[in-house]
């Protein structure tokens, strides 16, 4: 039996809806129970071929639903935010780090620079990432694997079942529960002084070569003021 480790870091500086059917349109014209409420939502996450902007949109939907419940302004879509955000989940999947240091890419190495490189222009700016399953697992974490003759693994309950794939919503909602477990994340979710949002999310290309479970890598930039 195998047990699961999530990660969550965080940095801040001052100075039919079907899933094929996505579009950035969404971010200004759905309010968040809209959101959770659309096919699109509720779809199960493809592992092998997610759809990365309504994965992104998810997280981002979930961070304003938890504004909305403490009465705090809601977040403003950014595009540059999202690009920056997609951007550094690809390069901590692709150079297997977990950090809001890009220590390989010196035009890309801080979060100002990322959100910069991307036409971002705020008076501040924040960032939270995370590395979680897009699966349901036990309460502790655990979780069982299985060999396929094929050489790829399946991951399993303790009893054997399959484990559930979650949904784009439920995602989006995990991952904001989980930051808000941590004052710093917490934080940034629910900042007076940022007004802008962008997520960015990353899955191992490859997702059943591996004995562990497969994670998807969470951004989440944060801008005050442009």
């Amino acid at each position: 039996m195998k047990h699961l480790q999530l990660f969550i870091a965080l940095f801040f500086s001052l100075g039919s809806l079907y899933a094929q059917d996505f579009d950035k349109s969404w971010y200004n014209e759905l309010k968040v129970d809209s959101f959770f409420n659309t096919e699109a939502a509720k779809q199960v996450i493809d592992v092998e071929k997610p759809n990365y902007a309504l994965l992104n949109a998810a997280v981002f939907f979930a961070t304003n639903e938890t504004r909305a419940k403490k009465n705090l302004p809601l977040y403003q879509y950014s595009d540059p935010l999202e690009k920056a955000a997609a951007a550094h989940s690809d390069a901590m999947r692709a150079d297997r780090f977990f950090n809001h240091i890009n220590k390989a890419d010196k035009e890309n190495r801080t979060p100002e620079l990322r959100i910069a490189n991307q036409g971002g222009d705020f008076k501040g700016t924040g960032e939270n990432i995370l590395e979680m399953p897009p699966y349901k697992t036990g309460a502790n974490g655990e979780y069982d694997v299985e060999r396929k003759d094929d050489g790829t693994y399946v991951f399993l309950q303790v009893n054997g079942k399959p484990l559930k794939v979650l949904t784009y919503g439920d995602f989006g909602r995990a991952a904001v529960k989980l930051w808000m477990k941590s004052p710093e994340h917490k934080a940034n979710i629910l900042s007076k002084q940022f007004g802008f949002l962008g997520c960015g999310t990353s899955i191992e290309e490859d997702p059943f070569k591996f004995k562990s479970l497969p994670m998807v890598l969470v951004t989440q930039n944060f801008g005050a003021g442009e």
